[in-house]
């Protein structure tokens, strides 16, 4: 009950919205989704399906965000910035600029620190399950 969001701003089915996240004007949020304590998707952002946020992680204004990604706890994202799908952006990173898929950034400034080939997945996202 405590998170924040606007009127002109699109959340998916079956996201989760913990306390103190905020969604801002014009914002998308994918389906799925989830926005830990604090977290931030700032004015006319799209994030994709099932993105996870950390707590506090947020984003400024503009920033697109592909599905599967994960940002780390307090993780931000600089404005007009795009990271792709199936990327993990570690706890504390400040991402400057855009991200490829299927990559591991951190840092600050974020920087690539591992690229993952599909082969080699954590998840099996067509089926929504993670071992």
């Amino acid at each position: 009950p405590s998170a924040s969001i606007s009127p002109s701003a699109q959340i998916g089915d079956g996201c989760f919205l913990a306390e103190n996240a905020v969604v801002r004007t014009n914002a998308i949020v994918g389906a799925g989704s989830i926005l830990n304590s604090g977290a931030v998707v700032s004015h006319d952002c799209h994030i994709g399906t099932g993105v996870t946020f950390g707590p506090n992680a947020a984003t400024a204004s503009h920033v697109s965000i592909g599905s599967r990604t994960v940002l780390g706890v307090g993780a931000n994202v600089r404005p007009h910035t795009k990271i792709g799908c199936d990327c993990c952006i570690g706890a504390g990173a400040a991402v400057v600029s855009d991200i490829a898929n299927n990559v591991t950034a951190a840092g600050n400034p974020a920087r690539p620190i591992a690229t993952a080939a599909d082969t080699a997945k954590q998840s099996d996202w067509s089926n929504w399950t993670v071992w």
